[in-house]
């Protein structure tokens, strides 16, 4: 795919950037979404929907009030997308958010708990389907997810371009770029690789947030974007959410420390 990427830069004559470029792009994980049938086994990666929950297990809360379901991701299907991770090899991940008052928009001391990210790593022949407690209309579309690996590109590292000329080339390439991802006109949902930020870096963000003099290193666990077809939602003004770990707290298996940021235009 590299080699897609050098001929990308050649097309739109931004070899002056193919230093920049080359280093700053990272393998990924893109999710497609496609709707859910309505008798799908559990244990599937899915977007919306029901949560797959082991017997006992709950919808978290925020403020007394369960979250919404944002997806679950079954960690076995993802290693086999080959795209080198650190992410456990078996198991499932949850992600809720509090998607309906969307008043928390990166982590604080007080937004602790407006969403949260849960690991399972038992057997998932058990788990269950389980709706929002309070009924459907607190919960997304069930879509399914299909992975497909892809790049994406770490694009504050390239920096304001000052040549206007080569401004207008540069948007060209990416455009492009997304074309080749299988992205052209479609929401962003990924997992791994860069963030696609909309505002400063998500990484960064988060560290200026918490105050840290030694900064953490984090892996993007999921990114889900405004998508009003698939999941008929929509963040702030079309904006994005993130969920992401810290290299610590993913060795450690410590998913309850999942930080998490929201980005709009």
């Amino acid at each position: 795919m590299i080699d897609q990427v050098k001929h990308l830069i050649g097309k739109h004559q931004v070899e002056e950037l193919e230093n920049v470029i080359l280093p700053n792009l990272k393998d990924t994980i893109y999710i497609q979404l496609g709707e859910a049938p309505q008798e799908t086994p559990p244990g599937l990666s899915r977007l919306g929907g029901a949560a797959d929950l082991p017997p006992g297990w709950t919808y978290p809360q925020y403020n007394g009030v369960p979250l919404v379901f944002i997806g679950q991701l079954n960690l076995s299907q993802i290693q086999t997308v080959g795209v080198s991770n650190d992410l456990p090899n078996s198991g499932m991940l949850y992600f809720f958010y509090d998607a309906i008052d969307q008043g928390i928009y990166g982590s604080n001391h007080e937004g602790q708990k407006a969403w949260r990210t849960l690991y399972y790593d038992g057997d998932l022949r058990q788990l269950i389907p389980v709706d929002h407690p309070l009924g459907k209309q607190y919960m997304l579309p069930a879509n399914l997810i299909t992975f497909t690996k892809g790049l994406s590109l770490h694009s504050e590292k390239i920096g304001h371009i000052k040549n206007s000329s080569l401004r207008v080339r540069y948007n060209r390439f990416l455009k492009d770029l997304k074309r080749l991802n299988g992205l052209d006109g479609k929401p962003c949902h990924q997992l791994l690789g860069h963030p696609q930020n909309i505002q400063n870096d998500v990484y960064e963000e988060l560290n200026y947030a918490k105050g840290h003099e030694h900064k953490e290193t984090y892996i993007l666990l999921l990114q889900v974007d405004t998508d009003e077809e698939n999941l008929q939602i929509m963040w702030g003004d079309a904006g994005t959410i993130y969920f992401v770990i810290s290299e610590d707290h993913l060795k450690n298996r410590e998913f309850e420390g999942t930080e998490f940021c929201l980005q709009c235009c």
